[in-house]
């Protein structure tokens, strides 16, 4: 994988308007909320078994913290270095509000990640 990059926000709305700017500016059919019906164990097997063995620039519209956990965890356990292709764009609830970007660090734990969004590692 070339990069990762999360979008992440408590609305709908806001992940639409740029799944669908990133449809009609840059080609990118970004992987909406694959979370959904899926019980967090089996988003957990799916981060694991899918999403890390994609190829290429990887766009993933989300409102899941197991999914945004699990990346963690692979960084932590598994390969390090992997943080420094991960991006997490955390998007504002209105139009005042300011767009966030957060990553990991070598143990996997959210670096400048909004209390209270919802819960993160560490």
């Amino acid at each position: 994988m070339k990069s990762l990059t999360f979008y992440v926000s408590k609305s709908n709305k806001e992940l639409y308007e740029v799944m669908e700017t990133l449809k009609e500016r840059f080609g990118i059919d970004p992987i909406m909320f694959p979370e959904n019906n899926r019980h967090p164990v089996v988003q957990s097997e799916w981060i694991e078994k899918k999403l890390l063995k994609l190829e290429g620039d990887v766009c993933v519209m989300t409102h899941s913290s197991t999914i945004i956990s699990c990346v963690g965890d692979y960084i932590d356990d598994v390969d390090p270095e992997f943080r420094h292709k991960v991006k997490i764009v955390i998007l504002p609830e209105n139009e005042d509000g300011d767009v966030i970007h957060s990553t990991f660090d070598e143990e996997g734990c959210l670096i400048d990640w909004p209390i209270g969004f919802f819960s993160g590692r560490c």
